[in-house]
């Protein structure tokens, strides 16, 4: 980030993400990419919701990371789950996580480390809640042989479950409504 100077000394600009549509895995690993190459630390980001910087954030559009990061393979698993996730600090974790690894400064085998262990534990609520509306999802049929089922997950699945239901249920004709989204099959 740039710095301003003034009178009463230097205040550092925070880096500011929009966390609309980051949780799908690709647009979230290429800002994650982005800003690692860029060397932002964690603690110069500001996750936000809303359109707008405040007063000390700056809004710079990602540019798509010319050199070759890579992650391990099991934190982008982690963080995929992770990303499903209600939790509003998912994404200062994951960045803190990603970027404790570019610095060496954590492995994916520090099985005490707290982000670690607080990732995993997001992870195991999200494949809890994904076993769930596998496991509760009953159709009723409504009208002409289509079927309509309503399931309120507690987090981000209904894409990652998509799957599975057009597997499960390939004949039929159905719909699953949820508070997040609706997934059809005809």
């Amino acid at each position: 980030g740039h710095a301003a100077q003034g009178a009463v000394g230097t205040v550092r600009m925070m880096r500011r993400v929009a966390i609309t549509g980051l949780e799908e895995l690709d647009p979230w690993r290429d800002v994650v990419r982005s800003l690692l190459v860029e060397a932002v630390p964690p603690d110069q980001i500001v996750w936000a919701s809303d359109a707008r910087p405040g007063l000390f954030e700056e809004d710079r559009p990602f540019v798509p990371a010319g050199e070759s990061l890579a992650l391990p393979k099991s934190f982008v698993r982690l963080a995929e789950s992770v990303l499903m996730h209600r939790d509003a600090g998912k994404f200062d974790l994951l960045y803190r996580i990603a970027w404790r690894m570019r610095t060496r400064t954590l492995r994916m085998s520090d099985a005490a480390d707290k982000d670690l262990l607080r990732a995993n534990h997001l992870a195991k609520a999200v494949g809890r809640d994904i076993h769930k509306m596998r496991a509760f999802v009953r159709f009723r049929l409504v009208a002409d042989g289509h079927y309509v089922s309503w399931f309120e997950p507690d987090h981000l699945i209904v894409r990652a479950n998509a799957g599975f239901f057009v597997r499960r249920f390939a004949a039929m004709r159905w719909s699953i409504l949820t508070p997040d989204l609706c997934i059809h099959w005809d």
